[in-house]
């Protein structure tokens, strides 16, 4: 046997006592070991030797059964102590020395431990499942669980770190340590057994960073809650898990759970998008009450009581943070029910202490510590006394970096965070300052941004209701004429991607641009429209009523002129001019359903088309882009740690990805833009350009962006505003090298993701 063999073999040796005295402990709880012989039988010796033992029929206090199981584990390491560092001695005559039974090891004499060589012996039965467990029939090498019951549902693989978070979940969902259990069944009968001790938490949050698989840890902690029937008996809804996630996302979440755990999503768990719960599709389970407060009417949102989802899993939970909005209200009266369990997933979960409010409230737990009086629980009463004293001496709705930290420390408890990612492939992010590429481009970036400064300039000089929303839109329309500057080169910088053997990818801000560089794609590079995809919403902008009168003013201004009405008497002067272009129906640039956008992906994901361009906003969270063997036939194998195999990744059809990003003064924006398609089972290394305009303030962002990139595994802070950069242009410079030493201070030499491809083997923190 090789070293690494017997390495191998003794990492198993060790489950198996574990094991042993897992399943020990907690059938002695269940009351199903009572004596020695229960204690016998279970450990793995046979009748013969369990009939001459003294104290068989004898009852077991826990006390001696935990000393038993520590000596069983206590003599097993002795035992490979002795084998490894006592050599044994070749005698050719005279006396064996002393050590000779070295190899067969016994433990210290008790009359409670009997001797331990068979349990640390695998059975062949045991090893043959153990060796077959090396790869399954798609390659994939499972073998080592980390105490996560498996569950026979499930068909996804997990990485070793997912099962770590969904185990650690389950455990405090449950409120018992899954891995004392051999099986969905004893848990179930643990969790049901009232006189075994369990401290269950009512809401849990998970942090995992971008491309992580946070859908993956989802679906395989409500696959085990759905074996564990967890549910059944805390509602009378027919739907008894509900999980919320953004419209993006919703039919890839529930293809996800379909085929890879198992799970129904109409009939086991529902999957909705989390604008639904206040239409009709959420009316099943909410009402909505108008009443009156102080002499005005608000609107209060509260669930119906017996038939609620008693589960409810909130993807993306950023989207409940902002207080007063519809979701926010809806999200947080979910927490007037009793006996109900909540799931928030996010990477960044929230910035400032007012944002928490949400998944605070959910946890319910004791604040009694912070001078409350004792037994006092988290709760929509409590919320603002218990904000104030953590964020104190700011208000809660400041950013402040402390305050938050005081509050993940208060209710660490309740927080899973996914640590120690190892990536296969890299994400090779680089900043690009190009030049324009002829004198019409310049002339339109150029117009556009004096058309900005004198909107900025007369805004400044008079006085408006909203001088800051104004700008804002004057602000957005010069971003949005920037990008579709570039039109010309993002669609070339595609073409010539696909020519070299990649697929291409365009990430942008404005429709405008996706349909101008579908076009030059289509009529001057002679790009067939099927090998386009297109992930957008679909359709034009309408126009507005404003600008459709601007419009219909413009066709009459003979009239207008006669009557002496300006276009300023009517407040039209500012308003954009805007046609709506009239797009040949080959194109397919129509409005895009829900089924259609699917589509589209798969069809890129598979091979189908080499082209993909999306917007920010369609894109959004969760999207996956990556060059995967996921769609195709070709499969490729996978070694123990999840990490494919080189080898087989040229025989997967799909292409390596190279991606084109698009100016963003959106922090949020620029991690979406590079999070989509560098995924963490890509099959190679992501390139990824952000291009940027030289001699204009795009070249001081881009100094900025340059230096974010060094450490997207930070949360970003919503609080950094990229548009003063813009707005006071004068020290644009200035403003950006401010931000850059914002970043270098709070930058970390321990990221939350590290992207190694060199790394062979499992990491553990």
């Amino acid at each position: 046997m090789t070293p690494k063999d017997q390495i191998a073999l003794e990492k198993r040796q060790r489950l198996v006592i574990k094991g042993t005295c897992n399943r020990l402990i907690s059938r002695f709880s269940l009351r199903e070991v009572r004596t020695w012989e229960d204690v016998y039988r279970m450990t793995g010796y046979d009748e013969k030797w369990i009939a001459a033992q003294s104290n068989v029929k004898s009852a077991i206090l826990i006390v001696e059964l935990r000393e038993y199981c520590k000596n069983l584990q206590e003599n097993f390491e002795k035992s490979l102590h002795e084998k490894h560092e006592i050599k044994p001695t070749e005698v050719t005559e005279g006396p064996r020395p002393s050590n000779e039974n070295v190899a067969d090891v016994q433990p210290v004499e008790s009359k409670t431990t009997p001797p331990v060589t068979q349990a640390i012996t695998i059975a062949p039965t045991q090893q043959a499942k153990d060796n077959s467990n090396t790869l399954d029939e798609t390659g994939f090498n499972n073998s080592s669980d980390y105490g996560l019951i498996p569950s026979f549902n499930e068909r996804a693989f997990l990485f070793w770190f997912q099962k770590k978070c969904v185990k650690e979940s389950l455990d405090k969902i449950i409120g018992l340590d899954i891995s004392q259990y051999a099986s969905i069944t004893e848990l179930s009968t643990a969790f049901k057994d009232p006189n075994v001790i369990k401290c269950p938490k009512s809401a849990i949050l998970i942090i995992a960073t971008t491309g992580t698989g946070k859908t993956f840890i989802q679906n395989a902690i409500d696959r085990r809650l759905i074996d564990l029937k967890f549910a059944d008996d805390k509602t009378w809804g027919h739907i008894k898990r509900l999980s919320i996630t953004r419209n993006s996302v919703v039919e890839q979440t529930k293809r996800v759970a379909k085929n890879l755990f198992g799970i129904d999503p109409v009939i086991e768990t529902e999957v909705l998008n989390i604008e639904k719960l206040r239409t009709r599709a959420g009316q099943l389970w909410i009402e909505e009450k108008h009443i009156i407060v102080n002499g005005e009417e608000a609107v209060v949102w509260s669930w119906k009581p017996i038939i609620n989802p008693a589960v409810l899993y909130l993807d993306e939970c950023q989207s409940v943070k902002n207080a007063g909005t519809t979701q926010h209200n809806i999200i947080v009266s979910y927490s007037d029910l009793p006996n109900t369990t909540q799931v928030y997933i996010s990477a960044s979960p929230f910035t400032r202490v007012s944002e928490a409010k949400a998944f605070a409230i959910a946890t319910h737990a004791d604040i009694s510590h912070l001078g409350f009086p004792s037994g006092t629980k988290l709760s929509s009463a409590t919320w603002n006394t218990y904000a104030s004293a953590i964020a104190h001496p700011s208000a809660p709705d400041e950013y402040n970096e402390a305050a938050v930290e005081r509050l993940m420390k208060d209710l660490d408890d309740y927080i899973v965070r996914v640590k120690g990612v190892r990536w296969q492939f890299n994400a090779i992010n680089s900043v690009e300052i190009i030049d324009f590429q002829n004198a019409q481009q310049e002339k339109e970036y150029n117009d556009a941004w004096l058309k900005y400064l004198e909107k900025k300039a007369k805004l400044e000089e008079t006085v408006t209701d909203n001088p800051r929303f104004q700008k804002m839109i004057a602000l957005g329309l010069f971003l949005a004429a920037a990008e579709y500057a570039k039109r010309e080169i993002f669609a070339q910088r595609m073409y010539h991607d696909v020519q070299e053997g990649y697929a291409a990818v365009c990430a942008v801000k404005f429709k405008k641009t996706i349909i101008a560089v579908t076009k030059i794609l289509v009529e001057r590079y002679g790009v067939p429209r099927d090998q386009i995809s297109l992930i957008w919403g679909g359709g034009q902008t309408q126009l507005t009523a404003k600008q459709k009168l601007k419009a219909q003013v413009n066709a009459n201004k003979d009239i207008f002129e006669q009557a002496g009405i300006t276009m300023a008497d009517m407040c039209l002067d500012e308003v954009e001019d805007r046609v709506l272009e009239d797009l040949p129906p080959e194109l397919r640039l129509g409005n895009q359903s829900k089924e259609q956008r699917q589509n589209e992906i798969d069809r890129f994901q598979s091979g189908k088309s080499s082209y993909c361009m999306y917007t920010y906003k369609a894109g959004g969270v969760g999207l996956s882009l990556h060059h995967t063997d996921e769609m195709t036939k070709q499969k490729v194998r996978r070694q123990k740690n999840g990490y494919a195999v080189v080898e087989d990744i040229p025989n997967i059809p799909t292409r390596p990805r190279k991606v084109t990003v698009g100016p963003t003064w959106s922090p949020i924006e620029l991690v979406q833009g590079v999070g989509r398609v560098p995924r963490l089972t890509s099959l190679s290394n992501t390139i990824q350009h952000f291009l940027y305009f030289r001699g204009t303030v795009e070249e001081d962002q881009a100094f900025v962006v340059t230096h974010r990139l060094k450490c997207l595994s930070k949360v970003v802070r919503q609080r950094e505003n990229w548009q003063d950069i813009i707005e006071n242009h004068t020290k644009a410079r200035e403003l950006a090298r401010a931000k850059v030493e914002e970043y270098q201070k709070f930058e970390t030499d321990d990221p939350q993701i590290d992207i190694n491809p060199n790394l062979g083997e499992e990491e553990e923190d």
